[in-house]
């Protein structure tokens, strides 16, 4: 659940893909990131306290504590979401490298 473990942020589906994309570009580190491609979203875990970063970033949704996000095993594909990034060994996407990403993706359009 969102705020116990990490914070939330879901970001819409095309700006999310290009972050990602420049992420790994620039060798930053990415934790989990699950993808719903009906829903036109992902969700990224934070860590814990920092997700209040990514506010007022363009297509970004902070969710509140206690969110319930429903997630496939790491390797498959369930109800229409998949990781696109699982979680390993504690890792997660710094808000201010993914704020900056999808800024960045912004600003090219």
């Amino acid at each position: 659940m969102a705020g116990q473990l990490w914070d939330l942020a879901r970001v819409d589906l095309e700006p999310a893909r290009a972050a990602l994309a420049r992420l790994h570009e620039r060798g930053r580190p990415v934790g989990p990131c699950l993808l719903a491609r009906a829903a036109r979203a992902t969700w990224w875990l934070l860590p814990l306290g920092t997700g209040y970063r990514l506010l007022g970033t363009g297509g970004v949704t902070l969710l509140p504590v206690g969110h319930e996000l429903h997630v496939p095993p790491p390797t498959r594909y369930v109800r229409d979401r998949v990781w696109l990034v699982p979680a390993r060994n504690g890792s997660f996407t710094h808000p201010e490298d993914l704020r900056e990403a999808l800024e960045a993706v912004a600003s090219c359009r």
